[in-house]
This record gives structure tokens, sequence and C-alpha cells, in this order.
């Protein structure tokens, strides 16, 4: 398996490279089920596949438009 399968579990270390992030992100993240991962033991680890299509969403989102709620005026 090599570190570009989609299958690879990563660890958090690992993870918090490929997200451009630090690892104390990802345990807060993991804490508030903010971000896919699993718990093997006592180990948190996460799925390449998974975090990749779930930073894909997370970048939609911050780019999509706003939209503004009207509120009706009587």
């Amino acid at each position: 398996m090599s570190f570009d399968d989609p299958e690879r579990l990563l660890d958090v270390s690992e993870a918090a490279a490929l997200l451009h992030v630090k690892g104390k992100t990802l345990y807060a993240w993991v804490s508030r089920n903010k971000i896919p991962y699993r718990k093997i033991c006592s180990l948190v680890r996460f799925h390449r596949g998974e975090l990749i299509e779930w930073a894909k969403g997370q970048q939609n989102k911050q780019t999509a438009p706003r939209r503004k709620e009207l509120s009706v005026v009587k």
C-alpha cells in the first residue's frame, strides 16, 4: 500500500500533514465529531480517501456564495 492509496489509514501526524493543520487541531475536530475518523483500540486513525473528500466538501462550503436571508417587514 503506497502513501497515495485512498484506502490507507493515516495517523494524526500524517493526516495533519495532508490537511496542512496541526495535530492539535485534528484532535479538536475529532472531539467535536467534525471530521471522519476511526478509533482502533485507543488510537485515532483517518481513512485517507474520506479525508480528501471531507476536505473538498469543506472547501466547497467556504467558496460557495452565502445567501442573504430576507425578512418581511410589516
